[in-house]
């Protein structure tokens, strides 16, 4: 079922938000991350709202403005965040191509982007908390979650620090396997690494399979939870809740990592037991 593991944990004093950033804003999070803020502006607390990323979004007409950004850029990124001057950041941009051919360019947006945006924070002196949209793949291997670190129960097993995980990817054996999951990893650790020296308040959220209606209604028909590689998911709605929560909170919970979940990779391993393979698109879910 549902499990907001940051609604769970997280310390309960909130704080305005006041100028927020958001860089990645036209994704599939970003629009509905943007779309939140702004409808709950005065109850955020939120005094202006930039938006960032390669394209404008569809409602870019009804946010305070809207900035061109390739995050592999660095002087543009540096500029634009220090321009802005906000007191929050999300950072909600990604690239997802797992071929062996992309791995520079995955780099260059996770490790690059991050160092790029440290950079003009640094500058712009502002910024008070920064949320980092990261993934599961940061702390796992590229089998998923068929893991020891994440079962039975990932929600408390990943409840760690930013600097607990930094020290587990000391360790070979538990550095992912994948570009994807390395460089968010990486990406990791340099937020680590800037916020323990600073007063910026940083939380990261770990995002499992992030579920929405176009893979939902995929032909073919998807399946969920294949036992060779246990996977748990969460939907977008979840997601930008647990993103604004941690931004709200962060002074109370700096340095810390949430992981996310809607279905836990055991509630397939349950439904296989029970003869029930095949989900697909029969789940029933807030998308």
């Amino acid at each position: 079922g549902r499990d907001v593991s940051c609604s769970r944990h997280m310390d309960d004093s909130c704080h305005p938000l006041g100028a927020c950033l958001v860089i990645g804003a036209s994704g599939m999070v970003g629009r509905r991350l943007s779309a939140e803020l702004r409808r709950h502006a005065v109850s955020h607390g939120i005094s202006k709202l930039v938006l960032c990323d390669l394209h404008a979004p569809p409602s870019v007409a009804e946010c305070d403005a809207f900035v061109p950004l390739d995050i592999t850029d660095t002087a543009a990124t540096l500029n634009v965040v220090s321009d802005v001057n906000p007191e929050t950041v999300f950072l909600v941009f990604g690239s997802v191509d797992f071929r062996p051919e992309a791995r520079d360019k995955i780099e260059a947006v996770h490790v690059g982007g991050m160092r790029s945006v440290l950079e003009g924070i640094r500058t712009a002196g502002t910024v008070k908390r920064l949320v980092y949209l990261s993934s599961v793949a940061a702390v796992t291997s590229d089998r998923g979650e068929s893991t020891s670190l994440l079962r039975p129960n990932p929600p408390a097993d990943l409840q760690r620090t930013i600097a607990d995980a930094a020290k587990q990817r000391l360790l070979v054996s538990s550095w992912p396997r994948s570009s994807y999951g390395s460089s968010k990893a990486l990406a990791e650790a340099l937020l680590y690494d800037y916020a323990s020296s600073s007063a910026l308040a940083a939380v990261v959220i770990r995002s499992p399979v992030v579920l929405y209606r176009e893979l939902l209604s995929a032909e073919p028909e998807p399946t969920f939870g294949d036992l060779e590689c246990c996977q748990s998911f969460v939907t977008v709605t979840t997601l930008v809740e647990a993103l604004v929560a941690a931004a709200s909170r962060a002074h109370a919970n700096r340095g810390r990592a949430f992981y996310v979940k809607d279905i836990d990779a055991n509630f397939f391993v349950l439904m296989h037991s029970l003869g029930q393979s095949a989900l697909g698109s029969h789940l029933s879910l807030n998308l």
